[in-house]
């Protein structure tokens, strides 16, 4: 088993820009963990589409990947959506960082079952673009999906690059009631 440690483990600092993408990789490796999990995912004083990162230029995420194969740590990248273009850019942040692992989730702020049964369509365009970057899909469950219905979306694509991601702290709403039982 690897441990590994997200950035959203330390987002008020990078909020507070008391912490750069470069300085949460060698706090991991300080910590003797097996890898990091960056976040892509738009915050409080955060970039507006990167996230954690500072930007997509090819020459800044080799200089990541560089820092994190340097400490010889496992890299995934943590997003959301499954549109095609969303996927796409997430597909080539990673491919530039030495991700290996994408997780993502499909709702943001309210459930729709509707996205449920498009993220089936749109990751399935993105497939080929896995296979050639041999890069794994993982759709997480995030608040008001159901197992079953993570489970639906992987099975609907049919691909060894797609699977699911169980985040236990995404269960419920915080006060123990989940989207079925309001």
């Amino acid at each position: 088993m690897k441990l590994g440690i997200e950035t959203e483990a330390y987002h008020l600092l990078f909020q507070t820009k008391r912490m750069d993408i470069f300085g949460f990789i060698e706090q991991a490796w300080k910590l003797g963990l097996d890898g990091v999990e960056i976040n892509i995912i738009p915050d409080h004083n955060l970039h507006p589409e990167f996230g954690v990162l500072d930007g997509d230029d090819p020459v800044y995420l080799a200089r990541v990947k560089e820092a994190i194969q340097f400490r010889n740590l496992y890299c995934e990248l943590d997003a959301r959506l499954t549109d095609e273009v969303s996927l796409t850019r997430a597909i080539n942040i990673a491919k530039g960082i030495g991700a290996d692992v994408i997780r993502t989730y499909i709702n943001v702020n309210e459930f729709d079952p509707a996205l449920m049964k498009k993220a089936i369509t749109d990751v399935k365009k993105i497939v080929p673009l896995l296979r050639k970057n041999r890069i794994k899909l993982a759709i997480e469950n995030h608040e008001d999906e159901t197992a079953d219905e993570i489970i639906a979306v992987v099975k609907g694509v049919d691909s060894i690059w797609v699977g699911a991601h169980c985040d236990v702290g995404n269960t419920h709403d915080g006060v123990g009631r989940t989207r079925r039982s309001r």
